[in-house]
């Protein structure tokens, strides 16, 4: 891969140093290139199993992010057994600490939900020490703690993501499509400073299929308007 100047733990520790948070807009432009990227390798059947802000590579001179760091990914319906003890435990879905075998992709949903919240405040949303108290943090869900500063389309999407039955949780696409992202396919937004977002709709064929019926939502009027 090309050099990427910085990753996402780092740009969250920054912030955090000076007692800030990122503005919400990045936070925005940040998470939907991670659900997309999530969408992507979804759709091809693998799950990252390891989505954390250390492997979002960012850069900030185009506001381009990048997923890196596949080595914990698998494909989960090649039929071998699947590991529980795996994804950093931060970020790692109540199914997982729980010891489930038989999971989905919404274990990298549920990271990402923590990726989002962290970005909020500025240290991780669920930091235990041990496994034991992980569980605890995460079945007790302060997500009025989470999102207390958050716009409401951003917490609403963070309390999707975070819910305690895998089931429950949108998928990436989904996720992509929420409400909060509309604000980065308004017709001529640009991010603050007047900078040109990075390429967010240039979906793939394979996208496009997989999207199905979502396309309506994930693309501007006019960049769906060259799709029909």
């Amino acid at each position: 891969m090309e050099y990427a100047p910085t990753n996402m733990h780092r740009v969250i520790r920054q912030y955090a140093d000076v007692g800030l948070t990122i503005d919400s807009t990045y936070a925005k432009l940040y998470t939907y290139q991670l659900f997309r990227a999530l969408g992507h390798v979804h759709a091809m059947g693998l799950c990252h199993r390891d989505v954390k802000p250390r492997n979002l590579l960012v850069y900030p001179e185009t506001g381009a992010l990048k997923l890196c760091d596949f080595g914990s990914a698998k494909d989960l319906t090649d039929g071998r057994p699947n590991a529980s003890y795996i994804c950093s435990r931060h970020y790692r879905a109540p199914e997982l600490l729980f010891g489930a075998t038989g999971y989905t992709s919404a274990v990298d949903v549920w990271s990402a939900g923590c990726v989002y919240a962290e970005l909020m405040i500025g240290e991780p949303a669920f930091p235990g020490s041990t496994t034991e108290e992980q569980r605890t943090l995460v079945t007790r869900l302060p997500r009025e703690t989470l999102t207390a500063t958050a716009p409401p389309e951003a917490a609403r999407l963070v309390d999707w993501t975070l819910r305690l039955t895998a089931s429950r949780r949108p998928t990436a696409l989904v996720a992509c499509a929420h409400k909060c992202y509309d604000e980065l396919r308004r017709a001529g937004f640009r991010l603050p400073g007047g900078r040109p977002l990075p390429p967010l709709f240039d979906f793939t064929d394979t996208e496009m299929i997989a999207a199905g019926h979502l396309l309506y939502a994930l693309l501007p009027n006019e960049r769906l308007q060259n799709c029909i």
